[in-house]
Order: C-alpha cells, then structure tokens, then sequence
C-alpha cells in the first residue's frame, strides 16, 4: 500500500482527472443516434423492396404462364374454326355423285378420325405435361 504521504499526493490527482478527460461530444453522439437510426430505417425500406420484387416476379411469371395457355387456346380455336369452316366449304360444294362414287365421305370421315384422334393426344400430352409439372412442385415444395 502507498505510504500516507504518497496518498496525500495522489488525492489531488484523482480529483482533477475526471476534468480533464474529455467529454463526449453531444452533438456528435446525437448524430451518431441519427445514423443509426436512418440505417435501420434504411435497411427495413430494402427489405420491403425485396420482398416486393419477389412478389412481382412471381405474379409476372403466373401472368407469362396464363398469356401462354391463352394464345394456346386461341390457336386452338383458330384451327377448328378453320376445319369447321372447310368442312362447310365441302358439303356446300355439292358434287355428291361423283363424291359418292370415289368414297369421298369415307376418307374425309378417316381424316376427321384423325384430326379427333391428333386433337385427342395433344390434350393428354399437356395433360401429362401439367401433372408431371406438379409433381415436381410438390417434391420441390416437400
């Protein structure tokens, strides 16, 4: 231990050192609060953003998805108005005895079974297409 003599020295010290010390500066911790705070402000905004644009990208891909199927559709469509449209075009053209007399109906009814038939496997393979499609999903998702 410090002899008293010592003690009486260091008293003096002791009591002016918390004066010098410096003191923090307000208007600097202040604008270190500042900071802190438009940072986590700042970092809440870019998470909402990229939650955002998450949810934008999926619902452009679901909208991708539904133009797809829909000018899928409007082919079809297009297509069997174009076959409905010749099949009137035929029986309005008449000529039945000479149509007759080649079987003319029986191979426009084979190319009819076949068209029916075509249409019939393009559906199943989309049919196929989708199920596989989510299956895939599920597996993803489980």
């Amino acid at each position: 231990p410090p002899a008293s003599g010592e003690i009486d020295d260091l008293l003096p010290l002791l009591t002016t050192t918390p004066e010098l010390l410096s003191q923090p500066n307000t208007r600097a911790v202040s604008a270190l609060r500042g900071v802190y705070s438009s940072s986590l402000d700042l970092i809440s905004t870019l998470s909402m953003l990229a939650d955002s644009l998450h949810m934008m990208r999926q619902t452009t891909s679901r909208a991708s998805r539904k133009l797809r199927a829909a000018k899928e559709a409007v082919d079809d469509v297009r297509k069997d108005h174009q076959v409905m449209e010749d099949g009137i075009r035929w029986i309005q053209e008449g000529n039945w005895d000479e149509k007759l007399s080649n079987r003319e109906c029986a191979n426009v009814c084979g190319l009819m079974l076949n068209g029916f038939k075509e249409a019939c496997e393009t559906w199943e393979k989309r049919i196929d297409e989708r199920a596989t499609h989510h299956r895939l999903l599920e597996m993803a998702a489980g």
